[in-house]
């Protein structure tokens, strides 16, 4: 069977070279954080029990993959949670 050149094996589309693999993943980090991913992870820092360590492993785990790369939007978003006067002052690791 022939398929696209920008067709995979599945019949989705594959981004074509790095500039559109880096828009793509941006692209689904932003897409995550729309719908709360960052105020998880900030949430699981500020509130998981210390002796939960795979929760806040896979917290950090997350966190460092919503912001590779510099994200801007999603930097934005982690500034807007602590700005959030419902947040203000809240310190990641101090429980409460």
């Amino acid at each position: 069977m022939s398929r696209k050149p920008s067709e995979a094996e599945d019949g989705s589309k594959e981004p074509k070279d790095k500039e559109e693999r880096e828009k793509a993943y941006e692209s689904k980090q932003n897409e995550l954080v729309k719908m709360g991913a960052m105020k998880l992870v900030l949430r699981v820092l500020s509130y998981a029990p210390g002796t939960d360590s795979e929760t806040i492993r896979a917290a950090v785990k997350l966190g460092c993959q919503l912001l590779d790369g510099g994200n801007a939007f999603v930097q934005g978003c982690m500034m807007e949670y602590f700005a959030d006067p419902v947040n203000n002052g809240r310190k990641l690791y101090l429980r409460p």
